[in-house]
């Protein structure tokens, strides 16, 4: 909505707002990211109109620039551990497979049954379809906030020719039905512009109906044979058994379940190790030697940079196996390996400009917010 202010209305400062609102949406999920861009670059094509004020584009700008800065302890550190050891992308997913036909969408979000796939709720249906019967009532905005939503529930289809795309970038996506969540938020936009427009005896009505909906919603409920899934036993055996290689060093996808079992590997040798002990930060584990020679430890442990291995209290050099894990030379009888990471230079330097960069957005937002309290005064 700050986006939309600033285009439309000219609110310069809400670059501010723009800043602090994609800077979470990144440090939440950084695929969700993509997406949102896109919306705001879908949202400046329609409102093309609106963009040609130099200060708007001055306004866009800052909010990138800041939206960088803020969180340049996470991209820059990523992009570094990217460049020294290979990292594998997250799986490419088929695109117009995982997209509904249109009839399925309308049909499984008229139904509103949580335990259909992905659909958009008979409310945004209900909305679209009423903003469509009127639509040359709508003022302009409205039409434009309309085409967005239909443009969005297109990308949720396989009528929209995903084949195309399959084999570029956009594939990151991985779910068309991603979309469904923009797609809904710019149809409950326009259904609440339209709610306000209504009498009051007709909104007492729609509430009826809304919560006739739900009551069609709970009784889609199922009430037998139901299995329990949220329990500790559930969830520890689903994490266990569920493998996932996304952002995995490339080298640790050619065997992650010996990884995943915690098998150590000596001098090309599947062995157990004495001592061993796994917590929050450090693994620790005791290797003793028979022999006179050096001995290689493969540790199931993905090697990124900023790993540090101690043994005997005394720093050792540190190289990556060819699963991608810790991999060290230990010359000692009786060997107490202690595994730990610390953040590489460049990522102190990149958390420090990011913590400035916050400090600074929260004084500006703060003597923003005080300005217009006493201008309202």
């Amino acid at each position: 909505m700050s986006f939309i202010d600033l285009i439309k209305r000219k609110n310069y400062s809400n670059w501010i707002v723009i800043v602090i609102s994609m800077s979470l949406i990144l440090f939440s999920h950084v695929l969700t990211t993509l997406l949102v861009t896109f919306v705001l670059i879908l949202l400046l094509i329609v409102n093309y109109t609106s963009v040609k004020d130099i200060k708007v584009w001055w306004s866009l700008l800052k909010a990138v620039m800041g939206t960088g800065l803020l969180t340049i302890g996470f991209w820059l550190p990523m992009l570094q551990q990217m460049k020294y050891i290979p990292i594998s992308r997250p799986f490419i997913a088929l695109l117009e497979g995982s997209a509904a036909s249109i009839g399925d969408l309308v049909v499984n979000s008229l139904n509103s049954n949580y335990l259909l796939p992905p659909n958009v709720g008979t409310i945004v249906i209900v909305i679209v379809f009423i903003s469509l019967m009127k639509f040359s009532n709508l003022s302009v905005d409205e039409r434009k906030i309309l085409i967005i939503a239909l443009f969005l529930l297109w990308g949720c289809t396989k009528a929209f020719p995903w084949q195309i795309f399959q084999a570029t970038f956009v594939n990151y996506i991985q779910f068309p039905w991603r979309l469904m969540m923009f797609a809904s938020f710019f149809a409950y936009l326009l259904g609440a512009i339209l709610l306000d427009k209504i009498d009051i005896k007709y909104v007492v009505s729609l509430f009826g109906v809304i919560l006739i909906s739900h009551y069609a919603f709970v009784i889609g409920l199922p009430k037998d044979k139901v299995t329990l899934l949220n329990n500790d036993r559930n969830i520890e055996k689903i994490s266990k058994e569920y493998i996932n290689s996304d952002y995995y060093p490339k080298a640790a996808t050619k065997d992650p379940v010996s990884i995943e079992n915690k098998k150590f590997v000596i001098s090309n040798k599947e062995t157990k190790v004495l001592n061993y002990k796994n917590t929050d930060t450090e693994v620790k584990f005791t290797v003793i030697n028979e022999s006179k020679k050096r001995v290689i430890v493969d540790v199931p442990i993905l090697y990124y940079l900023g790993t540090e291995v101690k043994n005997n209290n005394k720093l050792i050099p540190v190289t990556i196996s060819s699963r991608g894990t810790v991999q060290v030379e230990l010359s000692n009888k009786n060997n107490n390996v202690v595994i730990s990471s610390r953040y590489t230079k460049l990522a102190r330097i990149s958390q420090a400009i990011s913590l400035g960069t916050a400090l600074v957005i929260a004084s500006m937002f703060f003597i923003k917010k005080q300005r217009n309290n006493r201008s309202k005064n």
